[in-house]
């Protein structure tokens, strides 16, 4: 039997929104259903859009950081939204937290990428030549930008070390102390 390709909304220059129909069938086993999966996206602090038809789309760049923050090395347990035990107990562990504070993921998002970019290499997934392109694009940028505000830096620094140079008294327009 083959397997229904996802649905996505693309908004071109490499923004795509996955349908949480592709998340459900990939994720089989350890989520349910629809409700379990916006129930773990608002845990995780991962926005949802919704579409005219009820369908949820979702970044899957900020979906993986937002389950980096959870996998995190060092982290808490956590548990998922509706997670029970053998016996279909809700399960209670007091060391386990049941979302991820937004706070945590903005002081720590410059560790998560490059943590799932660090996965990627180990992985050995290759980086697409559109991502390889847009990021050769943005250091060119930044490196002309830096090329273009470093006198001015020089300048104001060279300015805060060195005081003006002045004249000394009775010396002007040429004339000689006696």
């Amino acid at each position: 039997m083959k397997r229904p390709r996802p649905s996505y909304v693309s908004f071109g220059g490499g923004l795509r929104l996955l349908s949480e129909d592709y998340y459900l069938e990939n994720m089989k086993g350890f989520i349910r259903s629809r409700r379990g999966f916006r129930g773990l996206c608002r845990a995780i602090q991962c926005p949802l859009v919704f579409g005219d038809m009820g369908q949820a789309y979702v970044d899957p760049v900020t979906f993986q950081i937002c389950m980096k923050a959870i996998t995190r090395a060092g982290g808490r347990d956590f548990l998922m939204p509706g997670a029970k035990n053998k016996n279909g107990k809700r399960t209670n562990y007091p060391h386990a937290r049941a979302e991820i504070p937004m706070d945590e993921i903005r002081s720590n998002w410059r560790w998560l990428v490059g943590e799932l970019c660090a996965g990627r290499r180990l992985a050995k997934i290759g980086t697409p030549a559109q991502v390889k392109r847009a990021m050769l694009d943005l250091t060119t940028r930044l490196a002309e930008l830096s090329y273009s505000t470093l006198p001015t830096m020089v300048e104001e620094e060279y300015a805060k070390r060195v005081p003006e140079a002045r004249l000394p008294e009775g010396i002007e327009h040429g004339e000689e102390d006696n």
